[in-house]
């Protein structure tokens, strides 16, 4: 999962060795909540979910609450380019994608869950209480959650292997 960057010629490419990188798991100084149902795994959260939540809507929430940490919007905006320029890449060039094969045609997303985290200070907490928070909404405010489903890319959407413009997402 976000294998795929955006080479210096403008071709999606495959970073070399990105399959050896490892999760750092970066453990919260006051653990969970009384109660919660989150619960500190080896490299990881590991999260009870309600009965009435999916897997997927979580994930949406989640994601939904870390949108202004995610890294390739953030590439996107003003800051995002001019960090890039200072350092002299292409935005393009530090993009998360990832190909997902179906048949002949390999169908290519951005990747979505690559967030700023750091590892000093109080990132791993914030992470922590989100997660607990998306729950407890959940269930204890119920008139809160979403009624309408998620699209979702079918087969063949998407972008294809070829050459991108810099303003391609």
């Amino acid at each position: 999962y976000g294998s795929l960057t955006t080479s210096a010629d403008g071709y999606l490419c495959s970073d070399l060795g990105f399959d050896n990188w490892m999760l750092q798991h970066i453990l919260p100084p006051t653990g969970p909540l009384r109660g919660s149902p989150v619960a500190l795994a080896e490299r990881s959260l590991a999260v009870r979910l309600p009965e009435s939540m999916s897997v997927r809507e979580f994930d949406k929430q989640l994601h939904h609450r870390m949108r202004h940490a995610a890294l390739n919007p953030w590439l996107h905006s003003d800051a995002g380019r001019a960090h890039c320029d200072l350092i002299g890449i292409a935005p393009a060039e530090l993009m998360r994608h990832t190909a997902y094969g179906f048949g002949e045609m390999k169908r290519v997303s951005a990747a979505q869950e690559f967030y700023f985290f750091r590892p000093r200070g109080d990132d791993a907490d914030r992470l922590l209480r989100i997660v607990e928070l998306i729950i407890h909404d959940h269930v204890m405010r119920p008139q809160w959650r979403k009624a309408a489903s998620w699209r979702s890319r079918a087969q063949g959407f998407g972008h294809g292997y070829g050459v991108r413009s810099p303003s391609t997402p």
